[in-house]
C-alpha cells in the first residue's frame, strides 16, 4: 500500500515527476524528498527505497509498483476487470456479472471497477487483460 501511495503522488504531481526525471538531482536528494513527503514509512519500505537509490532506480517507482501489483494479483489469484455501463447496475445484476467473471477468469477474487458512459445505448463493455 505504501508503494501504491508513493506511485500515485509521483504520477499526479508534474513537479515531482520532473524532479525525479532530472539527472542533475542526486539520488540522495530524491530519496530525501520521498522521506520528507512520507515520514511514516515502514522500515521495510525505507530499506527498499535505499536499494533503489543505490541502483539509481528511484525514477522507476511507478513502473516497479505496477509490476509488483501484477505479481501480487497473480499470487492472490485475483483479476481486475473494468465494466462500462450506461447507467448504474442493479445489485442483483452486479452480483450475477461478478459470479460470471469469477468463472470466466478462474480467479478467486475479481476486483471490479465500474465506469459510466451514457453514450452506450444498452448492455455493457468489459475490459479484461487489456
Amino acid at each position: 500500500e505504501e508503494l501504491i501511495l508513493i506511485r500515485a503522488i509521483l504520477i499526479s504531481s508534474k513537479k515531482l515527476k520532473n524532479f525525479f526525471k532530472n539527472p542533475t538531482y542526486s539520488e540522495q536528494e530524491k530519496l530525501d524528498v520521498i522521506l520528507t513527503l512520507f515520514p511514516g514509512l515502514t522500515i521495510t519500505m525505507k530499506s527498499f527505497l535505499k536499494v533503489l537509490k543505490e541502483r539509481n532506480h528511484l525514477l522507476f517507482i511507478p513502473e516497479i509498483s505496477d509490476e509488483f501489483n501484477k505479481i501480487l494479483l497473480k499470487f492472490k489469484q485475483s483479476t481486475k476487470v473494468k465494466i462500462i455501463v450506461a447507467s448504474p447496475l442493479e445489485e442483483n445484476i452486479g452480483l450475477l456479472v461478478l459470479s460470471s467473471l469469477k468463472k470466466i477468469t478462474t480467479s478467486t477474487e475479481v476486483i471490479l471497477k465500474t465506469a459510466y458512459n451514457p453514450k452506450i445505448l444498452g448492455g455493457l463493455i468489459l475490459e479484461y487483460n487489456s
